[in-house]
């Protein structure tokens, strides 16, 4: 699979240059998924602004998507079990491909600031094929600048090759495990 290293257009700031390297580094380096997604959500927090971030994915026989990953990073990290995730987002990028944006009105009911909530949904590519999305939620705006776009789907593309690398060290760990007991089963007919 290809894709950018760094994203599309000028990075102005040393620090968004700083954290975009320090994502592709985490993901050549990071062997537990889970905590190489944590460290680079904390990271993308740095250069853009996002409340919310989760990960949806296909399950292996094809079936709906299910929450694979979710964390309060910004407003509502005190009521986390409660927070909307953007749920609709991740379906629309995943059966689109494409990036999407969403804004979504709770309501006269809320009378809080996240009254407004505004979702990026990036498909989540994999060993080539959509496999999933991944939301970045904000609630009380103010809406995804177009810069912000770029770093998120620059975030997912690396994300989509920690989880290929997650994906084909299961694959490795299962030929192994095949090859080993083939061994022992020569081994059994020989004794």
């Amino acid at each position: 699979m290809t894709g950018p290293l760094i994203p599309p257009g000028p990075l102005t700031h040393g620090t968004e240059l700083n954290a975009v390297y320090a994502i592709a580094r985490i993901v050549a380096e990071t062997l537990d998924t889970e905590t190489g997604l944590d460290a680079i959500f904390r990271l993308a927090r740095t250069i853009f602004i996002f409340d919310v971030v989760s990960l949806y994915l296909q399950n292996e026989d094809g079936g709906p998507l299910e929450p694979a990953y979710a964390r309060a990073l910004g407003r509502g990290r005190s009521q986390e079990a409660e927070l909307p995730w953007g749920e609709p987002a991740a379906l629309e990028a995943f059966r689109s491909g494409q990036t999407i944006l969403r804004q979504e009105d709770a309501g006269p009911a809320v009378t809080t600031r996240d009254r407004r909530r505004d979702y990026l949904g990036l498909p989540m590519m994999v060993a080539g094929r959509c496999v999933g999305g991944l939301v970045f939620g904000r609630f009380g705006g103010p809406p995804f600048p177009p810069e912000h776009i770029r770093l998120a789907e620059f975030v997912a593309w690396h994300v989509g090759q920690l989880l290929e690398n997650r994906r084909m060290a299961s694959r490795i760990a299962t030929l192994e495990a095949q090859r080993q007991l083939a061994r022992m089963q020569d081994e059994f007919v020989s004794t």
